[in-house]
């Protein structure tokens, strides 16, 4: 067994206006049983609730109070920045995430992927299985990638193009090397979010999904992504691989990118916004030309405004 006192792993913590789910978040974290030592990193964005006297009990009455290092900002961040400046403080070999509303439920899922990580060095991350619970409605649901483990595989690495292919990476299922992050650049972009995350750890190594449920996801009104419209994601999702592509280059996000502007001409038109199917036509033309797919979307413009 390794030294318990050594920091191999710091889990990031990113809160705001949590107190509802922050404690379940907290314990699941606390619950680890794990070989090595581990930081809690709870960094607090200037939340207006009573997240503080909630995180400050934990420090105060549990067994492993003093694993837990609190930062509460006196000025609002902002999620992306908040994030970024969180991974900056983590001092562990390894980073695990899970945010305020989210929660972790295998008290193993720690070792289990930092074992993994461990015997294969070429890997630049692990996740896991996640269950996406609905706050509102009280109804659980398994995550979307029950269709690429076939014949009950315990693993399955996975690439850009891999994750191109609709993978649902929940963020509080990942553990990742440390290392790699040390010149990741949050001012390289004006979106960053998880997937500049992975796309940067990317850079270094592939990923690998282990095949067991160890968290859960709650989709609830108060979420950031919960509470955008389906537009707003599909916009916020383009832009953010449109300054990947133009920062890494890589051909699995150029696919990703296309995917994006797919919907958001077909979106546009079901809506008989035909100014904007012809702005995002455009951006798809110039990203990649193709006379069948222009005149595809050229016939289904002029069908739609045909039977308005």
């Amino acid at each position: 067994m390794e030294n318990p006192n050594k920091i191999l792993v710091s889990i990031c913590m990113i809160t705001y206006n949590h107190e509802r789910f922050l404690a379940e978040a907290i314990n699941g974290v606390l619950d680890q049983k794990i070989d090595s030592g581990f930081e809690l990193v709870v960094s607090d964005d200037c939340s207006t609730d009573y997240s503080y006297e909630i995180v400050d009990s934990f420090v105060s009455n549990h067994p492993l109070g003093n694993r837990i290092r609190y930062i509460r900002h006196k000025t609002n961040l902002g999620m992306s920045e908040n994030f970024h400046w969180t991974l900056m403080q983590c001092k562990g070999e390894y980073i695990a995430y899970c945010e305020g509303d989210d929660y972790w439920t295998d008290t193993r899922k720690l070792q289990k992927q930092i074992d993994y990580l461990q015997s294969n060095k070429s890997l630049s991350f692990a996740f896991h299985r996640t269950t996406l619970y609905y706050q509102n409605s009280k109804i659980s649901k398994a995550d979307h990638n029950d269709r690429f483990f076939k014949k009950n595989k315990s693993l399955i690495e996975v690439d850009g193009f891999t994750l191109a292919n609709g993978w649902q990476i929940g963020m509080q299922t990942l553990v990742f090397r440390k290392a790699y992050i040390s010149n990741l650049n949050i001012s390289d972009f004006n979106y960053f979010r998880d997937v500049h995350l992975l796309a940067h750890l990317l850079e270094y190594g592939n990923g690998a999904c282990l095949n067991f449920f160890g968290s859960v996801y709650r989709i609830h009104n108060e979420g950031v992504h919960s509470r955008n419209s389906k537009f707003e994601n599909l916009k916020t999702g383009y832009a953010c691989f449109e300054e990947l592509f133009k920062c890494y280059k890589k051909n699995y996000q150029k696919l990703i990118l296309k995917n994006y502007l797919h919907e958001l001409i077909q979106f546009q038109i079901k809506g008989n916004n035909y100014q904007e199917a012809v702005y995002y036509l455009k951006k798809l033309m110039s990203l990649e030309f193709s006379l069948k797919v222009l005149a595809y979307y050229l016939k289904e413009l002029i069908l739609s405004t045909a039977r308005r």
